[in-house]
């Protein structure tokens, strides 16, 4: 005997005679409630996300200038070594008030400071005014008229002077009466001189191009002793500004260091 089939769902749904649907009574949308709360800490997430990866690219072009001033300043510094001898004292990274000065040279031909430039392309110059035509590997322009210019918008010459101004007033109150010649070098391997007008440093020039006679005799003649005390005097005032610059982040810190030590 043929067995009958079992009638589907939807065909037992059909034998239901029709009737009003249930009510609902919504007590809450806490469900929606709880979709929308998510949304927000998404957004929230991703804007912090976008936040943070802006910082992260500040920083990111922050270390790749220091980094590439540190490679300019080295090969500066194994340029002066190959051709000097130990009569002379190399100064790195001496900063006052007024500034860094990359390198100083002090020696039997006098006193010399270097800025260092580690930028590639077409370098242009008229007095204080310093720009750019950056270029690619194959020494195509690729933008124009960049300014060279350091945080507080101050041209390569600027900073020299400055510093070196204020280096030659540091000399004479020390009884050393002594010109500083002032010199910006570029340390890029494709940096060109473009149009060049109004220089008011003593010397700019390539590293590789950099002719050491021609820069010792802007300088003033100096004893092995004079040379000495001068270097010496140099050191000094460097690590007096260092002490002092500590001393008065410790001052700024005190309040904040106060607020949140315990109470007695």
């Amino acid at each position: 005997m043929q067995r009958k089939r079992a009638p589907t769902a939807n065909k037992q749904a059909e034998h239901y005679p029709e009737r009003p649907s249930p009510s609902v009574m919504a007590l809450s949308n806490y469900g929606t409630h709880l979709l929308a709360e998510v949304e927000r800490k998404r957004q929230a997430s991703e804007e912090a996300i976008r936040k943070h990866q802006a910082a992260l690219e500040e920083i990111a072009v922050e270390e790749a200038k220091i980094r590439s001033g540190l490679e300019g300043e080295s090969r500066l510094d194994d340029f002066l070594r190959s051709r000097l001898d130990d009569t002379w004292t190399i100064i790195a990274g001496y900063r006052a008030h007024e500034g860094e000065i990359d390198r100083i040279l002090v020696g039997p031909k006098g006193v010399f400071a270097f800025e260092v430039k580690n930028v590639g392309g077409i370098i242009h110059c008229d007095g204080d005014r310093w720009w750019r035509d950056k270029t690619d590997r194959r020494g195509n322009i690729i933008e124009r008229d960049v300014p060279i210019a350091d945080n507080g918008g101050r041209s390569p010459s600027r900073q020299i002077n400055d510093a070196a101004d204020a280096l030659e007033r540091l000399l004479k109150g020390n009884g050393h009466d002594a010109a500083v010649v002032r010199i910006v070098v570029l340390t890029h391997p494709r940096a060109r001189l473009g149009n060049i007008s109004r220089l008011n440093i003593h010397l700019l020039a390539r590293v590789q191009d950099l002719y050491m006679q021609r820069v010792l005799s802007r300088g003033a003649p100096l004893s092995a002793d004079q040379a000495r005390k001068i270097a010496t005097t140099i050191r000094r005032h460097h690590e007096w500004f260092e002490r002092k610059e500590k001393q008065s982040a410790r001052r700024d810190d005190e309040p904040l260091n106060q607020a949140f030590s315990p109470s007695p």
